[in-house]
């Protein structure tokens, strides 16, 4: 009997952990394939589906500091850029770029992950939402990413104050 117990005590605890892991951090990576496998959950992106991994790779306790950059200059007229839907529109707002130093064990992860995962996606999400899926062309050695993407400045500021001051 004591035995039964403990299982179902184990399990318990493994499916809070599990849910817990995927709702209580605001930013996350994860890999990504253009071909349906095991686990994986199909999402839109650029009008092409892609099959995220449910393994999470990074989250906001690997990185060191986050950063806000503004550009304020817009494209000319002529520079059409692809929204979500994949449709071509003018840019006609500054671009919002967060730059994401990771401490060294988040270095490290992504630094083999990648150079494992060439030709695979890298999920980025910010808060629940998935906001881009680069190709991964090389193993990315530096520990600094950039995420530029449609992301709306006040999000954008939000995500980099939870990031600094380590909160979720």
């Amino acid at each position: 009997m004591k035995i039964n117990i403990s299982i179902v005590v184990i399990v318990y605890l493994f499916l809070i952990t599990s849910s817990a892991l995927a709702t209580d951090s605001f930013i996350e990576f994860r890999l990504a394939d253009n071909n349906q496998i095991d686990n994986s959950t199909k999402y839109v992106i650029n009008n092409q589906a892609i099959f995220v991994h449910a393994e999470l790779i990074l989250n906001h306790k690997n990185i060191e500091n986050a950063e806000l950059e503004i550009q304020d200059k817009k494209p000319p007229t002529w520079l059409a850029v692809a929204d979500k839907t994949g449709m071509a529109k003018l840019q006609d707002k500054p671009t919002v770029i967060i730059h994401i130093l990771l401490n060294n064990t988040g270095q490290k992860i992504l630094e083999t992950i990648t150079a494992r995962n060439i030709g695979k996606k890298l999920a980025i999400f910010l808060e629940n939402e998935l906001v881009m899926a680069p190709t991964i062309i090389e193993a990315i050695t530096t520990g600094r990413i950039s995420i530029v993407g449609d992301i709306e400045k006040q999000q954008a500021e939000q995500i980099i104050k939870k990031i600094n001051n380590k909160s979720t």
